[in-house]
Formats: structure tokens, sequence, C-alpha cells
């Protein structure tokens, strides 16, 4: 196991020690995907709060943007940093990277190789996520996604088994 929790946050945790320690982890998965001959790494985090003043919000997400930078630095030139978000959960309060406006803004951040990745099952109820595909498109960040459907929240269903049209208009997007 590790040193510190991660009770309060990982990458966004106001003490350095846990936050240097999930940097490091991130790190090290980069080597050992190197060592598998992985291209890419994937960011989800269980960063939140679940009540108001548990955590200072813009200073989690600076604290958040900082050690993905850091961790960016360490992508092998061929690789690609995928950030993916969630709006709620663990966290029902609030969560670090909440939506894609906010993996978008961290990507952008961190630099050309880095993206954001689009988890269908992670938005809140009718939300235009074809809409979301075309400006990620758009703007050269859609770095992939997680296929699936929800009715309720991450539900982690087959996809398009609740909604089967919206996958048709995120195809649609696509070609």
């Amino acid at each position: 196991g590790q040193a510190h929790s991660y009770k309060f946050g990982s990458l966004c945790h106001s003490n350095d020690a846990i936050r240097d320690q999930a940097i490091r982890h991130n790190i090290d998965v980069i080597e050992t995907g190197k060592a598998l001959g992985s291209k890419s790494i994937t960011v989800w985090l269980a960063d939140g709060a679940s009540f108001p003043g548990q955590h200072n919000l813009r200073g989690a997400l600076q604290r958040t943007m900082d050690s993905l930078k850091i961790i960016y630095r360490h992508l092998p030139d061929d690789w690609k940093m995928f950030i993916e978000y969630k709006p709620y959960e663990p966290n029902f309060y609030s969560t670090v990277i909440q939506d894609w406006g906010t993996s978008y803004l961290l990507a952008t951040a961190c630099g050309e190789k880095a993206y954001t990745l689009v988890d269908l099952g992670h938005h809140l109820p009718n939300t235009n996520i074809e809409q979301i595909v075309a400006t990620l498109m758009m703007q050269g960040k859609l770095g992939g996604f997680h296929f699936n459907d929800s009715k309720y929240g991450d539900d982690d269903l087959t996809v398009g088994a609740i909604k089967p049209y919206q996958l048709f208009l995120i195809f649609n997007e696509l070609v």
C-alpha cells in the first residue's frame, strides 16, 4: 500500500506529501505502461468534496492542474494523456473535474498530447453529448470514449441500451 490516504483527494490534496505520492503513482504507471508497450495514460480522479466548505474549490482545481502538468512532463514523446471527467461519485457536492469543460481546460493547460476522454455514462440526465463531442473534435481535444449507457447515473449499462438514438447522433458527429 501507499503511505498516505487519498480520503480528502489525491492530485488536488492540500498536503504536499499526499499530492506528491499521487503524482509519483501516475509516473510509476507511465513507467509500467512503457514496459508493457502502452502509448497512453487515462487520469480519472475521485477527488472532490462531500459537502460545502470541505475544500477550497479554486485551490483544488489549481493543485490538480499543477499536478497534471508534472505528470504530463513525464510522458514519452509518443504518448497521450486522457483526462476523464465525472459530475459526481464518489463525492456528491463537487468533483474537481466535474465536466468536459474542466477536462478541456486541464488538457489545454497540459499541452498538445493531453485530451478529454468522454465516458457516455458520466453526464447529468439529458446532456447533449453529441454537442460535447463536436466541440472537442473542433478543438482537436477529443481523446476517446468509454462507451456505455446510463439511466440514473453512472450505471455502466451496455452502450445504446437506454439511449440508442443518442449513440447514433454521437457517431454521426464522428463521421
